[in-house]
C-alpha cells in the first residue's frame, strides 16, 4: 500500500492550491480582518452588522467616490460616509441613530481613534488610514460594536 501523500498527490495538492489563490485570493487585510474580530468577543457587546455598503460616484458636492455603510443593532443604527483624501487617508462622517450622545471608537489593527459623538449623534473621523477598521460605540444604554469592515 502506497503513503499518502505520495510525490504525484503533492504536485497536484499543489497545483490546486495555486488555482484557488489566483481565481480566489484571500484578501489582503484578512489577518487585520480576524484580529478585529476576535477582539470584539472580549468587550460583552451587541454586534451591529453591516446591512447596506454602496458606493456613490463623484458628482457635484465631492471630487472623490463616496461610500456609505449602514450598520444595525437592535438598540442602535450606525450610518458612515467615507470619503478618500487626496492623500490616501479617508474622512469618516459618521450618525447615530436614534440620535445621542456617545463616545466613538474607530479601532483599527495599529491603534484606535476616539471621538465624541454630539447630542444629535453626529461624529467625524478624519485621517483615517486605509485598512481594516471596526466602531465601538458606547452609550448610556450599553455598547454596541460594528462588525470589521475594509475602508
Amino acid at each position: 500500500m502506497n503513503e499518502w501523500p505520495d510525490v504525484l498527490d503533492e504536485r497536484i495538492l499543489a497545483g490546486l492550491r495555486a488555482g484557488f489563490d489566483e481565481a480566489d485570493p484571500p484578501p489582503p487585510v484578512l489577518d487585520q480582518l480576524v484580529v478585529l474580530a476576535l477582539g470584539a468577543s472580549q468587550l460583552g457587546a451587541e454586534v451591529a452588522r453591516l446591512v447596506e455598503d454602496a458606493t456613490v460616484a463623484p458628482g457635484a458636492r465631492a471630487s472623490s467616490r463616496v461610500r456609505t455603510l449602514r450598520f444595525e443593532a437592535e438598540a442602535l443604527t450606525v450610518l458612515l460616509s467615507v470619503a478618500e483624501g487626496p492623500s490616501g487617508a479617508r474622512r469618516v462622517d459618521g450618525w447615530l441613530l436614534p440620535g445621542r450622545a456617545a463616545e466613538v471608537e474607530l479601532q483599527l489593527p495599529e491603534g484606535a481613534l476616539v471621538v465624541g459623538a454630539d447630542a444629535s449623534g453626529r461624529f467625524v473621523l478624519e485621517e483615517v488610514p486605509a485598512g481594516a477598521v471596526r466602531l465601538v460605540v458606547r452609550t448610556s444604554d450599553g455598547v454596541v460594536v460594528t462588525s470589521a469592515v475594509e475602508l
